[in-house]
């Protein structure tokens, strides 16, 4: 398509993009022609090229990302309000080594998924125990400032008020906790129940206990409904021991489960952290792995475990949030909004 008048080539152009976001043939988050392209298409010179996009810009319709291109994001609106193309990734507390290994690898697949868009990621890390209460105000701010268009919550607390506070968000959010609200996503921990028992049950285990981080949590009650379902021997609830997820967790919990009169031979880790305690329990008690005792963990695929592991698919599940995200961001209806992913079993 060649421009034939000579005067105001730039406008013109900028004209006819215009005319594309306001008859619908272009929309909010389209890649915008570049300067050679619209060299190419119209017959112009840079400097026209360069102004034409620098009108839209002015406007409010254009952001330019580098090394991704320039992209609508006024779409059919009148362009006077410019909408924001970052996504808040808020995370507990990346200091500590359990949780930066889990949200890292979360947040990998985030950005492989988003890898092109012409959105960007920031990562907010809060070290408080319930990260909302800080979040809140931080959360209301940035929306009210027109600073994010979208959240991703990675290891939050579960206070009512705090739960209550995500219900009135403005903007879409994806929470990776089993919390029955918004849109979530969350790992079959009935399914990891399953391949516990078929490893114990493979062994020919007859007794296990394990250690988790609460009785009361959802992904506890699951992953026992799963083992209780196809383990053949007895799961003992005596034998199940209620610990931090750390190390001194796992060593005193373990102890604890070792001095039963009669304890387990088969024994499940509901966290990665427990393994170096656990260890040292072992060894104290003059006990080899395998062979006296039999133990799964699970496990963020990052660390080295030194017996079989059922592996939380976290960059899968990034990746998963990120396409949800960018649905939600497109003004598409979820079918669904609790995603489970199973995981993996490593021998």
């Amino acid at each position: 398509m060649k421009i034939q008048a000579p005067v105001y080539k730039y406008r013109q152009i900028a004209d006819i993009i215009i005319r594309g976001i306001t008859d619908g043939r272009l929309k909010t988050h389209d890649r915008v022609p570049s300067y050679n392209e619209i060299i190419s298409q119209y017959g112009v010179g840079k400097n026209t090229a360069i102004k034409a996009l620098e009108i839209l810009r002015r406007q409010g319709f254009l952001e330019t990302i580098s090394g991704r291109g320039t992209f609508l994001i006024g779409g059919v609106n009148t362009g006077k309000e410019k909408k924001s193309t970052v996504i808040q990734i808020i995370v507990y507390n990346l200091t500590d080594h359990n949780t930066r290994d889990f949200s890292t690898k979360i947040i990998s697949g985030y950005e492989k998924a988003c890898d092109g868009s012409i959105y960007t990621i920031n990562i907010c890390s809060l070290n408080e125990k319930n990260i909302l209460d800080p979040a809140n105000h931080l959360i209301r701010e940035k929306i009210r400032n027109n600073e994010i268009c979208g959240l991703v919550f990675l290891g939050m607390g579960q206070k009512n008020e705090n739960i209550s506070f995500l219900h009135s968000l403005t903007i879409p959010y994806i929470c990776f906790m089993p919390w029955g609200i918004g849109v979530t996503i969350n790992m079959d921990h009935e399914y990891a129940g399953h391949i516990a028992s078929g490893y114990f049950n493979k062994k020919k285990i007859k007794s296990i206990g394990g250690l988790v981080g609460t009785l009361e949590s959802k992904n506890t009650k699951y992953f026992l409904k799963g083992l209780s379902e196809r383990f053949k021997g007895t799961v003992n609830a005596a034998l199940i021991s209620p610990q931090p997820y750390t190390q001194a967790g796992g060593y005193i919990g373990m102890m604890e489960i070792l001095n039963r009169r009669k304890g387990p031979t088969g024994v499940f880790l509901l966290s990665p952290v427990y393994i170096k305690g656990v260890m040292k329990a072992v060894r104290e008690k003059g006990l080899v792995i395998p062979g006296d005792i039999e133990i799964i963990s699970y496990s963020h695929g990052t660390e080295y475990i030194p017996f079989p592991s059922i592996i939380f698919p976290l960059e899968k599940m990034g990746i998963l949030a990120a396409e949800i995200m960018l649905k939600l961001l497109k003004g598409e209806k979820l079918k669904k909004k609790l995603y489970i992913i199973r995981p993996e079993f490593s021998s």
